[in-house]
């Protein structure tokens, strides 16, 4: 395993590495798993308001029938929206995340009907704190 500056890259992609990273500014805190044995965690509303406010300024995306690269969908927004697009995310469920923070801009998205890159249709929403991401 290679070595940096005497720590092994093992060691400095630890768990515990990213949580300590993670954790500046944030406060972390154990939440015993339900009884029932599923995975969810409940949110109060005020959890919820205090989301990082720019996820409120992002539309979220999924493309159908087809995956995608990140590179073609970053570039053909961002020539298609310009400066309005602000960035681009990705998750590994094929979701895309586009920051816009012109509400009227997004609207206008939003309402412009059917849209695709490379012939493949992209479904577009406003990002909100109880969305799921389902195709």
């Amino acid at each position: 395993m290679p070595q940096v500056a005497g720590i092994s890259a093992q060691a400095t992609r630890s768990w515990v590495n990213v949580a300590k990273a993670a954790g500046k500014g944030y406060l972390l805190s154990f939440v015993e798993p339900s009884a029932n044995g599923e995975n969810e965690v409940y949110c109060t509303e005020e959890d919820l308001d205090a989301a990082d406010p720019i996820w409120h300024e992002c539309l979220v995306g999924y493309f159908v029938g087809k995956k995608l690269s990140f590179r073609l969908v970053e570039m053909a927004l961002k020539h298609l929206w310009g400066q309005q697009l602000l960035e681009v995310k990705a998750n590994d469920q094929g979701f895309f995340f586009f920051h816009i923070s012109d509400p009227e801009f997004k609207r206008k998205v939003i309402e412009g009907g059917l849209m695709t890159v490379a012939r493949v249709p992209l479904v577009l929403q406003q990002w909100h704190p109880m969305l799921e991401l389902k195709k």
